[in-house]
C-alpha cells in the first residue's frame, strides 16, 4: 500500500480578484506560476513581486 503525499499551493490574488493576476507556488519546489490575463499585462509589469 502506497503513502497519500500531500502539497501545499499557495495561490495569491492580485487585488483579492480570482479572475485576474494570479501567483502559484508549491511549498518545497523552485517552480512559480504566474497566470496574467492580456488586459492585465500593464499592470503585472508595474508589480514588484511578479518574478
Amino acid at each position: 500500500m502506497s503513502m497519500i503525499r500531500v502539497k501545499t499551493l499557495t495561490v495569491q490574488l492580485i487585488d483579492a480578484q480570482p479572475d485576474r493576476i494570479r501567483i502559484c507556488h508549491i511549498d518545497g519546489e523552485s517552480l512559480v506560476t504566474v497566470v496574467i490575463p492580456s488586459e492585465d499585462l500593464a499592470e503585472a509589469k508595474s508589480l514588484p513581486n511578479i518574478p
